[in-house]
């Protein structure tokens, strides 16, 4: 039973951890306060990339399903093994900005993931009903099947899985070697001549 509810993840807000921080490129060719004359083309400056991981326990597919409750801009992050991983690129070192910005999309998974829950809740409430619904339909079914075999008043067919055993080795069961405790097997193959053996007689 238990391996048919519903696990939707839960967020593990204490073992949040930084898992890359280093320098990097940045493309800085659609910033309209910068004084770029050809945005054609990518324009890169020195910044920096910092990647939070989010561990959590549950089922990860969850972070693929929209749930009834949502907005317009959904929390973005990578899944990885048991963990959500956020990455931040500045071209500056405001540590505020990159908190603040980290927590609102935590905040924001955990919305996702409480409206998730509610559906699943109502889910895991009814999981034991219907198995045991779906259990007792299928034994009446059985119990009706298994009564109109029987009011048909006809003998079930007998197997003869002995008997091709028998044909296909090429054996035939002997009647005088029957006996209660069971049947003996004589096969129709005779048994290999033994070999002559010739003395040869050595010279006088």
């Amino acid at each position: 039973m238990e391996e048919l509810r519903l696990n939707v993840p839960v967020i593990k807000e204490e073992d949040i951890y930084i898992a890359h921080s280093g320098e990097t490129q940045v493309d800085v060719s659609r910033d309209p306060m910068r004084m770029i004359y050809d945005r054609s083309e990518p324009f890169y400056i020195p910044g920096n990339q910092t990647v939070i991981a989010v561990p959590f326990v549950g089922d990860a597919e969850f972070f693929r399903i929209q749930p009834q409750t949502y907005t317009l801009s959904p929390p973005r992050a990578e899944i990885g093994k048991g963990e959500l991983l956020l990455t931040y690129v500045r071209t500056d070192q405001n540590a505020e900005a990159i908190k603040g910005e980290y927590q609102r999309t935590v905040n924001s998974i955990k919305d996702y993931l409480r409206s998730l829950s509610e559906s699943a809740a109502q889910f895991n409430n009814q999981l034991e009903g219907l198995a045991r619904s779906q259990l007792k339909a299928r034994k009446d079914r059985l119990l009706a099947d298994a009564g109109m075999t029987a009011a048909l008043g006809l003998p079930m067919k007998k197997t003869r899985r002995r008997a091709d055993y028998l044909r296909r080795s090429g054996c035939q069961a002997h009647p005088e070697d029957r006996s209660d405790q069971g049947r003996k097997v004589r096969s129709n193959r005779s048994p290999p001549s033994p070999a002559r053996i010739t003395r040869r007689s050595s010279a006088s």
